[in-house]
Formats: structure tokens, C-alpha cells, sequence
């Protein structure tokens, strides 16, 4: 058995096509038809019914599966640690921001961690929590600073803030004189949320639900300031972390009660290797909030 003939496998598995398979690797595609077949005759068992028109893993092709990801992805944490050997406290960090949590804790910290380490390169993507997440499960990231609030299994978690969430308001609504608010009270408002792969967006929703209504959503952005400028003009009512909210004095923030509240942190694939470059970076974080909090 051979690592090249699981990466195929893997490969085929993931696209459900040898043909879409062999165009991601580079390779022709009888290549990965005979490695198929060979590790098919190595196992003694078939790994696909190919007697529809898309392959469906066999049920020990989906335990082979298993196998192949577990050997491949130990093959690739064997990879990064030797190169962290060799690169010392130097490297790049595939890093996921959330938009929320990005505004909310990262920018000072970016700043500081480049000043003090000028030789790790941070590669920064942006997108919502629940896509975050499932990008480090995936492999795609190294990792993630998003809201890190009933994360799902299979991600190791450094938390970093907390902060409570605060309804926003136009000066002008009527709602803006109080000073709490609940999810009920705004049954009948237009909602300006972030976007369907943010969890700020699902706990809302879930909320809303619990409380027996479904909210007319106006406006979906991925950015803060968008929706920000769309509370002020009174097009809506927006929902921020508080330590955000209260930093626009054109807009009215009210906790809402009961409350609800996020918690800030980086997260990852608890079965990947985390590299050096990633430890200096969660150590520095880690540290810097601390320091923020004492000062406080």
C-alpha cells in the first residue's frame, strides 16, 4: 500500500469522480483508476459500487476511508514538524478572522505580533465562524480566530474575550429610550444580521425562534460598518458585540435580557500539528489580552 494510492482514494472520495479526481491531482486519469484498483486488490474487498452512476463508497471503503485520512494526515504532521525543525520560529500561519471577532480583538494584536515577530507571516481569510470552523476541520486552515461558543467536536480551543451582545439602534427609534431589551420586543423590527456562515446570525435566529417568532430579515452584510450605517439611518435593528457598539456614538446599544453573550478565541484541528509559528502566536495573543485585562 502506498500513500500516493490513499491520497487517489481520498481524492475520488471527496469528489465522487476518478476524472474530477485526477484534474485536482495533476495526473492522468487511468493513473488514478489503476491505483484504485490495486489498492482494491491489496485489501481484497471493493471499496465503491460502481453500479451507480456517481461511485458510493462500499461499507469498507467508508472504514477504508478512515484509514487513509488518519495514515495521510499523520504522513502530513510528520511533514510539518521536521520543516519546523529547519524553520525555527519562522513561517506562515493560514489564519481564519470572522468579521465580528476581527473588529472586536484582532487589529491591535496584528499589529504588535508583526512588530515583534517580523518573520511569521500571517495569510489572513476572512469568513463567518461556522465557515472557519469547518475550513480548520478541513484542513484548510492552521488557525482560526472566530467566536468559539459551542464549537463542535474535534477543535482545540484557547479562548481570549468574552463579550456580551448588544441590540443596535437608531437614535431616532422609538426602542431607543430604554434601556434593556428583548428578543420579543422586537419580534415586529426588520433585523440586519451578518451573513448565513456566521455564528453571531445562527444564535439570533435561535434565539428568535425559542422565543416563538421568526424575524423579517431586511439586510444580510458581512460587514460591520455596513450594518452599522444601516442602523443609523433607522433602516433596522442590528446586533453587535458590546466592546463594538459602544465604540460608534452615532448609534444607540442596549444588552438585551435575558442576556447573550459570545466567547472570542482561537481554535484547531485537534489531529493536525501546530506548528511552532502557531504557538508564538497563540503564547503572544494569549498574553497580550491578559495584560489588556489587568490594565483594566
Amino acid at each position: 500500500m502506498e500513500l500516493r494510492q490513499l491520497e487517489y482514494f481520498q481524492q475520488v472520495c471527496r469528489l465522487g469522480s476518478v476524472s474530477r479526481a485526477a484534474a485536482q491531482l495533476h495526473v492522468a486519469q487511468p493513473s488514478v483508476s489503476i491505483a484504485l484498483q490495486k489498492l482494491e486488490e491489496e485489501l481484497g474487498v471493493p471499496l465503491f459500487d460502481r453500479k451507480q452512476r456517481r461511485l458510493r463508497l462500499t461499507q469498507a471503503g467508508e472504514r477504508m476511508l478512515q484509514h487513509a485520512e488518519a495514515m495521510l494526515r499523520c504522513r502530513n504532521n510528520a511533514q510539518e514538524e521536521m520543516k519546523d525543525y529547519e524553520a525555527s520560529r519562522k513561517g506562515r500561519i493560514l489564519l481564519g478572522i470572522t468579521p465580528v471577532i476581527g473588529a472586536f480583538v484582532f487589529p491591535s494584536l496584528f499589529a504588535a505580533f508583526h512588530a515583534a515577530h517580523p518573520d511569521i507571516e500571517l495569510q489572513c481569510t476572512e469568513t463567518g465562524s461556522l465557515a472557519t470552523r469547518r475550513k480548520l476541520l478541513e484542513d484548510e486552515l492552521d488557525l482560526g480566530l472566530l467566536i468559539i461558543s459551542d464549537a463542535p467536536p474535534g477543535l482545540a480551543l484557547r479562548p481570549l474575550a468574552q463579550s456580551a451582545i448588544h441590540v443596535c439602534l437608531s437614535p431616532a427609534h422609538p426602542l431607543a429610550s430604554a434601556t434593556t431589551l428583548s428578543l420579543p420586543q422586537l419580534a415586529k423590527e426588520p433585523f440586519l444580521l451578518f451573513q448565513e456562515d456566521t455564528y453571531m446570525r445562527q444564535l439570533i435566529l435561535e434565539e428568535c425562534s425559542r422565543h416563538g417568532f421568526t424575524p423579517q430579515i431586511r439586510f444580510s452584510s458581512r460587514q460591520i460598518e455596513t450594518i452599522l450605517s444601516l442602523v443609523e439611518q433607522n433602516a433596522g435593528v442590528g446586533f453587535l458585540p458590546a466592546d463594538i457598539a459602544r465604540k460608534h456614538p452615532r448609534i444607540v446599544s442596549l444588552p438585551l435580557t435575558p442576556p447573550l453573550s459570545i466567547q472570542a478565541g482561537f481554535a484547531w484541528n485537534e489531529e493536525r500539528y501546530l506548528s511552532q509559528a502557531c504557538r508564538v502566536l497563540l503564547d503572544f495573543c494569549e498574553k497580550r489580552t491578559n495584560e489588556k485585562f489587568e490594565q483594566e
